[in-house]
């Protein structure tokens, strides 16, 4: 696992140098020269920040003479001077007092000093006039209490500076012939702190184009894992990853109960803030997230602030989507977090897998809300989807089934689709309040292979539990075996199922070795079964409130049922 190495881009611009100051090869490291014994060496950043924007950055003190540096901001003005923190047009943090200057006057004294080794971050805040520094992962100004996302605690950047653009800004030193170093991030690879939520890197890019800038550079750099450190992340544009490359989260992809909100500090999160509108989540051009093939996603966390889970759901752009159809293959989706997404992981129109390329791998995901958790068709040769787990509204199901995200599950929510023949084993899904947990439409196209299974999921408040589309024509039995099954009533109107199937084919289907909850209405309605086998064994069956009406409606076709136990049924 590592960082993306960083773009080669320009940071320091080599004509603002004072005479003397010295550049790497990438102009990002300033350094005076060893002679004469003494002096001092400025420069200006590029890119520079505008008076309606918060911007964030971090210096890197890479070798420190007893003199030490200076890092701050200031204006073009101070382009070719020695003079950061001395003149009237810039402010700097002084490394060997830790105190900020400006104009060769202390205007604050945070007590930030600093040596070899340290990063020092800094953010600005220009709609507010102010500004932070800190130490690595200390205080903000040297208070606890100090934090540029709430614009608390921040100085006031003097009015000497004016209301233009300003620029970041770095000043070394050299005592006895030795120099200080100074290397600047502005958002060309990874941050090694967290970035304040709300501010911008300091290239002016939005977030999501900062992250296809670092998973641009990892193909050139041949490095296959992009780490996010944990921070909100400002998407408004598509993030395409390219072949190989894996974009992974350095926090935990969870979220709090019972709200479903997901806290700052702990998760690398991404806000999708575009692509909404209808028949968006259809679109590869509108979803949030490309995977070309052995591209992969992992332990990110994804959020639409833009939907309103107590409406009707919104359609959106898909959150994770295939880059193309034939050619996409062996991507993974494992350990993510979806909240108030419309469908989460979609890959209609890929068939992964193909021509026994390989497979692809979706486990580990979580989301809450969600109207449809995956969506799959014409594959061949795909993995299994396991441990994943999708609710369409309620964190606990049973707590408020008439509540506000009710209206999720009356909009054809589905925790996993299945659209085509070959399926995949779905193994240890958890599906909640939803219209349907597993709805299977198999393709007439294609040629049914199987593995047809669905093994030890668990589907509670669900209208259906598992629906065989009235197009279904299985060449090989589907077994749907030790899953739980609790279909109450969801929304006082409509009867839960736990499983719901339209014609069978030749095989058939077998129901084998579940426990079932029955509502009102049964447990299994093979009521348009007209031609396969329908085995119904082994399960443990309990009827509704006031004692189901009856078990199984079955239709015309041969139907087999041994060694079930039933309860509670009129």
């Amino acid at each position: 696992m590592s960082y993306v190495t960083a773009f080669k881009t320009t940071a320091f611009n080599p004509p603002s140098l004072s005479s003397g100051a010295l550049l790497d090869g990438f102009d990002r490291e300033l350094s005076g020269p060893t002679s004469p014994a003494s002096g001092s060496y400025g420069v200006l950043g590029v890119n520079s920040i505008g008076n309606t924007q918060k911007k964030y950055m971090e210096f890197t003190i890479g070798a420190a003479s007893s003199a030490v540096a200076l890092v701050g901001f200031g204006t073009t003005s101070l382009s070719g001077t020695t003079n950061l923190g001395a003149n009237t047009l810039g402010v700097a943090l002084d490394g060997a007092t830790g105190n900020v200057v400006c104009n060769g006057a202390n205007i604050a004294t945070p007590g930030i000093t600093f040596t070899a080794g340290d990063v020092i971050c800094m953010a600005i805040d220009r709609p507010n006039n102010t500004f932070w520094f800190r130490k690595n992962a200390g205080n903000w100004n040297g208070s606890g209490t100090a934090d540029p996302a709430t614009n608390t605690g921040g100085i006031t950047i003097p009015a000497t500076l004016g209301t233009g653009n300003l620029y970041l800004a770095a000043l070394v030193k050299v005592a006895s012939s030795v120099t200080s170093k100074v290397s600047m991030n502005v958002g060309h690879t990874a941050f090694a702190q967290t970035r304040p939520t709300g501010y911008l890197v300091w290239t002016g890019l939005t977030d999501s184009a900062y992250i296809q800038q670092i998973v641009n550079a990892a193909v050139v750099d041949r490095t296959n894992i992009v780490l996010l450190p944990v921070a909100r992340y400002d998407c408004r544009s598509q993030i395409s990853l390219p072949k190989g490359v894996k974009l992974m989260g350095s926090g935990r992809a969870k979220h709090s109960y019972p709200t479903g909100d997901l806290p700052n500090g702990e998760s690398t999160v991404l806000d999708i803030n575009w692509g909404s509108g209808a028949n968006t989540s259809g679109d590869n051009t509108k979803a949030a997230v490309l995977l070309n093939s052995s591209a992969g996603v992992c332990n990110l966390a994804f959020n639409y602030p833009g939907q309103n889970p107590a409406n009707n759901p919104t359609e959106w752009g898909s959150t994770i989507a295939p880059a193309s159809g034939s050619q996409s293959w062996d991507q993974i989706v494992q350990d993510c977090f979806f909240q108030k997404a419309y469908v989460a992981i979609d890959f209609r129109g890929s068939k992964c897998g193909n021509q026994a390329i390989g497979s692809c791998v979706v486990t580990g995901n979580r989301g809450a809300p969600l109207h449809t958790g995956i969506w799959l068709d014409f594959l061949t040769d795909w993995a299994t989807i396991r441990d994943n787990q999708f609710n369409s509204g309620w964190i606990n199901p049973f707590a408020d089934p008439v509540g506000d995200m009710v209206n999720w599950t009356r909009n054809n929510g589905v925790a996993a689709r299945i659209d085509g023949n070959d399926w995949p084993v779905i193994e240890r899904l958890s599906a909640y309040g939803y219209s349907k947990g597993v709805h299977i439409r198999p393709n007439t196209n294609y040629t049914g292979k199987g593995p047809y299974k669905i093994d030890n999921c668990d589907f509670d408040a669900c209208e259906i539990g598992v629906y065989l589309d009235s197009q279904s024509y299985y060449d090989v039995a589907p077994v749907i075996t030790g899953c739980r099954f609790a279909c109450f009533n969801v929304d006082g109107n409509v009867q839960g199922w736990p499983l719901q199937c339209g014609p069978l084919g030749a095989d058939g289907i077998i129901f084998e070795g579940n426990v079932c909850f029955a509502s009102t209405a049964g447990v299994v309605d093979a009521s348009a079964a007209s031609y396969g086998l329908l085995s119904i064994l082994n399960n443990q069956i309990t009827g509704g409130p006031g004692g189901s009406v009856v078990a199984f409606s079955l239709g015309s076709g041969p139907t087999y049922v041994a060694g079930n136990r039933l309860n509670g049924f009129i």
